[in-house]
């Protein structure tokens, strides 16, 4: 499911950020909650969308659940070129 799209390194990031921050709640590790180790995850993403390069995150929800975010870079991939964007 695409749940945005967006032109700007930053406006990708800040979605993904809000995304994250809105689940951290419901994640199943303190490990995953702790909001240092987030700062990290968001620091990467920047330095990641900044080049083209995707963001993937996953976790393990309490209960049964998994949550998954993804930031898929565009016009083209600067990893993998030949792969279209989904939006195309």
């Amino acid at each position: 499911m695409i749940k945005g799209t967006f032109e700007a390194p930053d406006k990708a990031s800040a979605w993904y950020r809000d995304q994250v921050r809105a689940l951290s709640p419901s994640f199943l590790t303190d490990h995953d909650k702790n909001s240092a180790r987030q700062a990290e995850w968001f620091a990467a993403a920047d330095d990641r969308l900044s080049w083209g390069g995707d963001i993937v995150g996953g976790w393990y929800l309490r209960g049964t659940g998994f949550a998954s975010v993804q930031v898929v870079a565009c016009c083209p991939n600067r990893i993998r070129p030949t792969i279209p964007c989904p939006m195309r």
